[in-house]
């Protein structure tokens, strides 16, 4: 039985201490697992940390970089819109050219045409750029405002602000003086180009015809027929040719006839305007003065070539 007990005794006390081993084994396993576990989620967060810290600069670059770009992107296309839009606009300060300028036919000065046009350019916002200007409303206004104006082109330049305008003039034939002591110039279609004074008439050397009757005259207007003016020019030259000097032209009022006054003559011929054949009337009457002369005759008043093929005088 003491044996018996012995055995029972020994077995239980290496139970026990086996079972300690194992405990011990057990909690030594189990913390290892443990720290083993925290060590590895430790170590993937600083990877993550280090990782993120490595790609930050990166990224701030690239980001840096990319709105660099956009900014400059922006900045050029605002260069870019600026500077066509200073090629497409329009000065209102433009050049004024006056072709030939020897012609008799500017009635104003290149400052008052210059004005004009400036004030046309600034007008309205269209003819602020090359795309809208109104090229063609620009040279009617002023032909409109300055009849002595036979021809108005506009020049666009691919490049500048500052469009040219040539202007032409038409050529100025007569001088037309009314009752009310007005002078005018005429062209050669018989239009009123402008009001001129006697320095100008003197200065070119124009012919003055008096129109004895009161129609009102405008500037712009047509107050003679072509013919009648073609008729004038005609009777000029020829008379001019015979070396005799005319003083003056006369139109009565309520005729269709015109007045030839010579300097040093008591008497003045008659001519028909509605004649279409100046050159019959002007042979007429130096046939007639030519005879009046070997006879020692003089009119006291005129000599009348109205009619075709017959003269009279007074």
């Amino acid at each position: 039985m003491r044996l018996f007990f012995k055995k029972s005794e020994k077995t239980s006390s290496s139970d026990v201490t086996g079972r300690r081993k194992l405990i011990q084994r057990s909690d030594t396993s189990a913390n290892a697992y443990f720290y083993h576990s925290n060590r590895t989620i430790d170590t993937e967060a600083t990877k993550r940390q280090t990782l993120r810290h490595a790609f930050e600069p990166k990224k701030v670059s690239h980001l840096l970089s990319y709105s660099i770009e956009r900014f400059g992107l922006l900045i050029v296309i605002i260069v870019a819109a600026i500077s066509l839009f200073n090629i497409m606009s329009v000065s209102p300060n433009s050049k004024v050219v006056l072709l030939n300028q020897n012609q008799i036919g500017y009635l104003h000065t290149a400052a008052d045409y210059q004005k004009a046009v400036n004030k046309l350019l600034s007008s309205t916002f269209t003819n602020n750029n090359k795309i809208t200007i109104n090229t063609n409303g620009i040279s009617a206004a002023l032909e409109q405002q300055f009849p002595e104006l036979s021809d108005v082109t506009i020049k666009i330049p691919l490049i500048g602000r500052n469009i040219i305008i040539y202007l032409t003039p038409n050529k100025v034939i007569l001088a037309l003086s009314t009752n009310n002591g007005a002078i005018y110039a005429i062209d050669a279609n018989g239009q009123v180009l402008g009001q001129i004074n006697s320095t100008y008439v003197n200065t070119h050397q124009l012919t003055t015809v008096q129109d004895s009757s009161n129609t009102s005259v405008k500037v712009g207007q047509l107050l003679l027929s072509s013919d009648s003016v073609s008729f004038m020019q005609t009777v000029l030259f020829q008379v001019e040719q015979k070396q005799l000097t005319i003083s003056k032209l006369v139109m009565p009022a309520g005729e269709n006839e015109l007045d030839l006054y010579l300097a040093g003559r008591s008497y003045f011929i008659k001519f028909n305007l509605d004649d279409n054949n100046p050159l019959q009337e002007v042979g007429t009457f130096l046939a007639v003065q030519h005879n009046l002369q070997e006879k020692g005759i003089t009119p006291s008043q005129y000599i009348d070539v109205r009619v075709d093929g017959r003269a009279y005088y007074k």
